[in-house]
């Protein structure tokens, strides 16, 4: 229903930006070629059901698809639709000065109550390499099938498999006792059913020098989970279509279908994660990402890298993490169960040995947190005996400045500078949930007690048992 107080449509967003042509909000842009002819796909993301744009372009018709693509309707104007997809065919045929010309779109939305105009800009610019700006926005060029992986800087592929793991350690494979088991070998209570990427958990790294063009390669083989990759901490400049938000930027990878994701690698530590349902991502569909910067500014300070991710685990996550959360009646699980550093959790025992990050004495080293939490929503990061010299956060850098410990929440990154500059052994790591230590020893009402709030690894010198 309508409300008197708010208008039925304040601002409308082409490719999520509105502008009015001024400085600070110039109107959204759709860059052609003269000569091409382009298949743009128009998607509804309108949340009321039956308003509705129309939209046309200055001196340009268009070819409407109708469900089958041999099926084509001229038209100097098109209705978008809630929910709905229009796939048009554009061709860039109109003459152009000798810098360029612009051709006002308009997206006229016809609503319950009235109308009203919201404008963008068809643009024919001077560069010549303006076809590959077209394919950045999601709109390829008719006859080009497939992306020249030709172009490509750096290539991975992903091979997302289902499959039954210890959720306390789901990939490590450390021999004797530690092993990693066959699926009927695990205890019932550890058994989990997770997604994996190359078999590993957490997923494959994605590294690059900063700038360099991307391309993973993202082949579904899951029984019947659809997937989109959403690359946390990319800015994307450019290639906004390839962010991975299911629902605004594409569709879903359905079962037995690939999809190649690109763009060009901004600096710092980030990671990726499923972005099509919540839990993918605590199943274990995720993975970190390191662009080294061209030109850094703490290189002085360190010699070596190693990553550090930081994650809750879960038996069943479907169960745990039910929104509703903890109430009478609703077998939720406790605050947290498990953490890993780097895919392992250990008590010390042969089976579950602590988990470990080599360093050689002598050397200094950036190691790259990354905090890769569904649930707890932080850990107290310590490493016992050492100094540590905080440089980045969040993949940006920051003056460098000495800390006993910090603080990492879900999804954050920070990028520490540890020295091996003591006697070797092996120094405690630890990672606290403090906001669930109160659990240990006093239950609240609608939160089950939990065996433990702290986790620890070691900083194990090479060479040191």
């Amino acid at each position: 229903a309508l409300v008197a107080a708010c208008p039925e449509i304040e601002k409308a967003t082409f490719n999520g930006q509105w502008g009015d042509g001024s400085k600070n909000f110039p109107l959204p842009v759709l860059e052609v070629t003269k000569g091409e002819c382009y298949r743009l796909r128009f998607l509804g993301l309108m949340s009321a059901a039956k308003p509705y744009f129309n939209v046309s372009i200055e001196g340009h018709s268009v070819q409407v698809l109708g469900q089958s693509s041999a099926t084509t309707t001229a038209a100097s104007e098109f209705s978008v639709r809630a929910g709905e997809g229009v796939d048009v065919i554009l061709c860039a045929n109109q003459s152009q000065n000798a810098l360029q010309h612009d051709y006002s779109m308009t997206m006229k939305y016809v609503g319950q109550t009235g109308a009203k105009s919201f404008s963008g800009i068809v643009r024919y610019p001077q560069n010549v390499a303006v076809v590959a700006a077209a394919e950045q926005i999601g709109s390829p060029v008719l006859g080009k099938d497939k992306f020249d992986m030709s172009t490509c800087e750096v290539e991975y592929v992903f091979d997302m498999r289902d499959s039954i793991v210890d959720y306390k350690r789901p990939t490590i494979d450390l021999g004797g006792k530690a092993s990693r088991q066959s699926a009927d070998n695990i205890p019932l209570s550890n058994r989990k059913a997770a997604l994996l990427v190359n078999d590993s958990y957490p997923g494959p790294l994605v590294e690059a020098i900063e700038g360099q063009l991307i391309c993973v390669t993202v082949n579904n083989n899951f029984v019947s989970d659809p997937v989109s990759l959403h690359w946390h901490g990319q800015h994307m400049k450019g290639f906004p279509a390839f962010d991975g938000i299911y629902g605004v930027t594409q569709g879903a990878i359905n079962p037995g279908e690939s999809m190649v994701y690109r763009w060009r690698a901004n600096a710092g530590t980030a990671w990726w994660h499923g972005h099509m349902q919540a839990l993918q991502a605590d199943k274990g569909l995720k993975g970190p990402i390191v662009i080294h910067a061209k030109n850094d500014p703490h290189k002085h300070l360190y010699s070596e890298e190693r990553i550090v991710t930081l994650s809750d685990e879960w038996v069943d996550p479907g169960m745990c993490l039910r929104a509703e959360g903890a109430q009478p009646g609703n077998p939720v699980c406790a605050e947290i169960e498990k953490a890993t550093w780097n895919g392992q959790w250990g008590d010390g025992s042969d089976e579950y040995p602590w988990p470990k990050v080599t360093v050689e004495q002598g050397k200094c080293y950036r190691l790259r947190f990354i905090g890769m939490m569904g649930q707890a929503q932080n850990f107290q990061i310590q490493i016992a005996g050492h100094n540590m010299t905080l440089i980045a956060v969040d993949g940006a850098d920051v003056v460098p400045v000495q800390v006993s410990s910090f603080n990492l929440h879900a999804g954050e990154r920070a990028d520490i500078v540890v020295c091996a500059d003591q006697e070797p052994g092996n120094y405690l790591m630890s990672s606290i949930y403090d906001l669930a230590t109160f659990l240990e020893t006093a239950p609240a009402p609608k939160l089950p007690r939990v065996d433990s709030s702290k986790f620890w690894a070691f900083l194990n010198y090479a060479g040191h048992t």
